[in-house]
């Protein structure tokens, strides 16, 4: 987990050590979409992204969600499926599916030059709209704002949008990593701002779009924010 120090982008907080997970879970293959969080409350809107950008649409990635809100949904989640419980994936547990066993700055490999066919990333389409902005590649994905999920090529592990689209909420407090090793590590966040955002979003800087990248949530209602959910699998 975290990043060799020669990588582009690397970040002070992403020191390079062994982590086991000895707990299997199921992870979603998208990031939970409009629809999805409307069938629990249907009054929710993402609104715009630099009041430019559309953000609603039923399978466009939902955002503007605070952790409590993330919490709900998912303990109404269970409800509908007996048997489960639903939670934010660790920091650890969000980079091992991102990465689904790669060891480079992203999970299709070290080119930033073949993100646009992996994940919706700031490309020309983005800054036709926002002429100003910044872009990581001159390629056009079609997508000016948030895809619909499933929109990209997955991952060795079958995982899409895992980078780009929309930052993604983990249940753990930013904080440096340490240099040891780590069995199932956890750090929960206890208030509404300092999670763990990862993977980056569809106006990140080349730094955020990588599998090692973190930031901590600085609102509680990020516009470029939403997440997935994991399902611990019993153990006999």
């Amino acid at each position: 987990m975290g990043s060799p120090p020669d990588e582009p982008g690397r970040g002070a907080d992403e020191t390079q050590h062994p982590v086991t997970l000895t707990r299997p879970f199921y992870i979603s293959v998208t990031e939970t979409t409009c629809a999805q969080y409307g069938a629990w409350d249907a009054t929710h809107r993402c609104g715009t992204l630099y009041d430019v950008l559309q953000l609603d649409g039923p399978s466009l990635p939902v955002t503007r969600i605070s952790a409590s809100e993330i919490r709900a949904y998912s303990e109404w989640l269970a409800t509908k499926d007996p048997g489960r419980a639903y939670r934010l994936p660790t920091d650890a547990e969000w980079e091992c599916a991102c990465r689904a066993g790669s060891p480079e700055a992203h999970p299709w490999g070290a080119d930033v030059a073949e993100s646009v066919k992996h994940a919706n990333v700031p490309d020309a389409s983005f800054r036709a709209r926002l002429p100003k902005s910044f872009t990581l590649t001159d390629a056009d994905d079609g997508h000016a704002s948030s895809s619909p999920a499933g929109s990209f090529l997955p991952n060795r592990w079958g995982l899409c949008d895992m980078i780009g689209n929309a930052l993604e909420f983990t249940s753990d407090a930013h904080k440096p990593h340490d240099a040891a090793p780590a069995v199932d590590p956890a750090s929960p966040a206890t208030g509404p701002t300092g999670h763990s955002l990862r993977g980056g979003g569809m106006g990140s800087s080349v730094s955020l779009l990588r599998a090692a990248s973190r930031v901590a949530a600085r609102s509680e209602r990020g516009e470029d924010t939403g997440f997935r959910l994991v399902c611990d699998i019993p153990t006999k």
